[in-house]
């Protein structure tokens, strides 16, 4: 077991014992706890009001949502849970999780994603038939409490994910849910925003790894690449000729590089696409999709995607420049070598000066020193039903031996992340190539 990811206490061990939450744990191969989730979940269990700091990549997401529905009551079907993203992307992807994770209770659980970029209407008719769990970003959240559309009187549970982001702007709504138990949840906290949060909150600080938020399992570099965009971006694609890699996200600092940048990556060969805050929603969705299905192999991005996108093939993370701080480093590099797998991630630096400043945001190796290696066999393939039906497979159940429940809800356009997904890739594409 890799200490930074996996202890040795199942999620019965902790007091999960929902049936629903047991059989969604099982079916998606979550048998044993990692440190964030062994050091949360009982403490929250017993009402406790916690400020969690854990490696990224390490499951605090999966920590939070067990808590939420192991405390939430099915038949009443009003807002208990209030959980508040830092990003659209990351609520949209939490929004998916507990989707996942409640596809099997016997009472439907209701959430609500309320994001600036979709519909207000439809935001308001959706909370108009009833909701368990508000899931969603700082403004449509505050327009929909202000306005008496969400009610916050039975909410018991408040939830700040990427909470050093999102604390400081939440001085109106502590005040609304003062009876709520809190719990907060990021890789890295300023003193600013633990400050912030003592004002309001009484809370037990955990911090799972202690001071050490290096993934031990991502090897780090820099590579030196001059100041022309001309010579940075030979520097990029020599990365990605030169490392195997599955997926790979490239950050950027300013948001007028992504579009050019895609442009050359694209004429080497590589399926791309950027994206950055100003987008419309429903193409910054399309992006990530992209990524998550494996339509494109590099995602180009700003910081809006640097903290809680989990995307399972991503294992290479370039900065096209060095990061603005220490906190953006951390948590840019932490979308490679996730759950304990193999990562890399290489900083370009302009010079040795550089690459000096780098060094005090985490101890890298010269590029110059790195030895390609064989890529490991975790790909995940997409399976697509309209391949399928172009094959004329009758019966899905037939040629792969068992389908995903959620894709047989028709949760998702193409596929979820189970271990029933993952086998059934693979005989797709041993079916395609053969």
């Amino acid at each position: 077991m890799h200490s930074d990811t996996v202890t040795d206490k199942t999620f019965k061990d902790l007091g999960v014992s929902k049936p629903y939450l047991v059989s969604a744990l099982e079916y998606f191969n979550f048998e044993y706890s990692s440190p964030p989730q062994k050091e949360s979940i009982p403490r929250a269990l017993k009402g406790q009001n916690l400020v969690v700091q854990a490696k990224n990549g390490t499951g605090k997401t999966l920590a939070f949502v067990c808590i939420m529905l192991e405390l939430l009551e099915e038949a009443s079907s009003v807002p208990q849970v209030l959980v508040v993203t830092a990003t659209r992307e990351i609520a949209n992807q939490v929004f998916d999780f507990v989707n996942e994770m409640t596809f099997e209770s016997s009472s439907v659980v209701y959430s609500v994603l309320c994001c600036g970029g979709y519909s207000r209407k439809d935001t308001i008719n959706n909370l108009k038939q009833g909701a368990h769990i508000l899931i969603g970003t700082v403004g449509r959240l505050k327009d929909m409490i202000q306005n008496n559309y969400a009610k916050l009187d039975q909410v018991k549970l408040l939830v700040l994910d990427e909470a050093d982001k999102v604390a400081s702007s939440l001085s109106w709504l502590f005040p609304k849910v003062p009876n709520a138990q809190t719990l907060c949840f990021s890789a890295t906290y300023s003193e600013d925003s633990l400050q912030f949060l003592r004002k309001h909150v009484s809370f037990e600080m955990l911090k799972c790894h202690g001071d050490d938020l290096k993934l031990h399992h991502l090897k780090e570099y820099h590579l030196e690449c001059g100041s022309t965009m001309q010579s940075k971006v030979a520097q990029v694609l020599y990365t990605l000729h030169t490392v195997n890699f599955q997926q790979a996200i490239v950050f950027y600092n300013k948001k007028g590089t992504g579009n050019e940048l895609a442009s050359k990556l694209r004429a080497e060969g590589f399926p791309c696409l950027f994206i950055s805050g100003d987008m419309p929603q429903a193409q910054r969705l399309h992006v990530v999709q992209s990524l998550r299905f494996l339509g494109i192999k590099v995602m180009l991005s700003t910081d809006l995607t640097s903290r809680g996108i989990d995307v399972l093939n991503v294992n290479l993370v370039v900065n096209y420049e060095v990061p603005t701080s220490k906190e953006v480093y951390l948590h840019r590099v932490g979308r490679a070598g996730r759950y304990g797998t193999p990562g890399m991630a290489v900083t370009l630096v302009e010079n040795q000066e550089a690459a000096s400043s780098l060094s005090q945001f985490s101890v890298t190796d010269d590029f110059k020193n790195f030895t390609p290696e064989p890529l490991e066999e975790t790909f995940v393939y997409p399976v697509n039903l309209n391949e399928l039906q172009a094959l004329k497979v009758e019966n899905i159940e037939d040629f792969f031996g068992s389908e995903c429940e959620l894709c047989k809800l028709n949760t998702y356009g193409s596929h979820c992340h189970c271990q029933i997904c993952l086998e059934n890739y693979q005989v797709m594409v041993k079916y395609l190539v053969s």
